[in-house]
């Protein structure tokens, strides 16, 4: 019985060596630029992961919309230039959306103004602090 405990103790340890799931303190902070059009989809979002914990957030909109104005945020695995969505969130400026990745690969992220609440493009900037 002993054994057993000390061989999963030793294979717990060895995890993080062989490519395991990250901590998000090791995580990495990329700032992306990009524009939504009025009622519309901004471009593809394409940034490398590990896996593990990262975080989505839109820092800013210009020009600068009420803090209350919705959009949505799709995240997902980049294929072939395309964004597959995972999952879709409505958020706000500065609302950061958190995820999990499960193996290292091209992810992404993409911003459409769903509601046309948008008075006008909106450049934006976006960071993703991911492992």
């Amino acid at each position: 019985m002993m054994v057993r405990r000390i061989a999963a103790v030793l294979l717990l340890a060895s995890l993080p060596a062989c490519g395991g799931v990250s901590s998000p303190s090791n995580n990495k902070t990329e700032t992306f630029p990009g524009v939504v059009p009025k009622g519309g989809v901004g471009p593809v979002v394409i940034f490398n992961s590990k896996s593990g914990e990262l975080t989505i957030t839109v820092t800013n909109l210009t020009p600068t919309v009420p803090s209350s104005t919705q959009f949505a945020l799709v995240y997902g695995q980049s294929i072939s230039g395309t964004c597959q969505g995972i999952d879709q969130r409505f958020v706000t400026v500065g609302f950061p959306v958190t995820e999990v990745t499960y193996s290292s690969g091209l992810y992404c992220v993409q911003l459409t103004d769903y509601f046309g609440l948008f008075p006008a493009d909106e450049t934006y900037t976006l960071t993703v602090n991911h492992p």
